[in-house]
């Protein structure tokens, strides 16, 4: 326990600072050795590299989420409105995906950061393929995170996040004609399909899908409707 908390606090000191300050410079790439350095911390202690890095970089809150859990019960508009002011850059998230694909962490860690970045991290072009990622390693998802996925889905479609919200038309074109975004929707139907077959939850996929204007979209809903027979 005493070394979980001295990696966990080295991290917080010397390493996410690194990160944080890829939000400072538009067009900076991580260097070489910020990459190997973090992708040994995730394949060495993967569980203090997801709460005190992973975690802080892409989601809201960077004092809180690295400590506590976020409930799906808490407050969404007051979560979301927090969200808006908070989206990592393209340099951070190009970083993120990196180590994520590189590094074999263990399964419940990449649930767990499935669960965080679904409710906390605000879904962007930049910022789903992190999800897609993690979904295609097909960690164990329990049925609280599934609903979690699918409600997230439904809101981005529906632009009902704060986020989109702001965005008005822009972003819910960006969502239904996004390939990144039919990607992670692809994904995470077929990777899923057993744990989805609720008869609520396909539907409400299968209204999702509906609205999505990419190759993938047909796709989708012939999967979803296959899964209802």
């Amino acid at each position: 326990e005493t070394s979980a908390v001295r990696a966990s606090a080295f991290m917080s000191e010397f390493v996410l600072p690194s990160i944080v300050q890829l939000r400072h410079a538009k067009s900076r790439t991580a260097s070489r050795l910020l990459v190997t350095t973090l992708s040994f911390l995730a394949r060495d202690r993967p569980t203090e590299c997801a709460s005190a890095v992973l975690i802080p970089t892409l989601c809201c809150d960077i004092k809180e989420v690295g400590i506590r859990n976020i409930s799906a019960e808490e407050n969404t508009a007051e979560r979301e409105v927090d969200q808006a002011n908070f989206v990592p850059n393209k340099a951070q998230c190009e970083l993120v995906s990196k180590v994520i694909k590189q590094v074999s962490m263990p399964k419940d860690i990449l649930a767990n950061l499935i669960s965080h970045l679904t409710i906390s991290m605000v879904w962007t072009e930049q910022t789903v393929p992190i999800i897609t990622t993690c979904l295609q390693k097909k960690p164990q998802l329990d049925r609280k995170i599934i609903d979690q996925v699918v409600d997230k889905i439904r809101r981005c479609v529906e632009g009902k996040d704060e986020y989109n919200e702001k965005r008005g038309k822009e972003a819910l074109q960006a969502t239904s004609r996004g390939i990144k975004f039919s990607t992670l929707f692809h994904t995470f139907v077929t990777k899923y399909s057993n744990q989805i077959e609720n008869g609520s939850l396909v539907t409400s996929l299968l209204d999702s899908a509906g609205s999505l204007k990419t190759i993938l979209g047909k796709s989708i809903v012939t999967a979803l409707k296959k899964l209802r027979k």
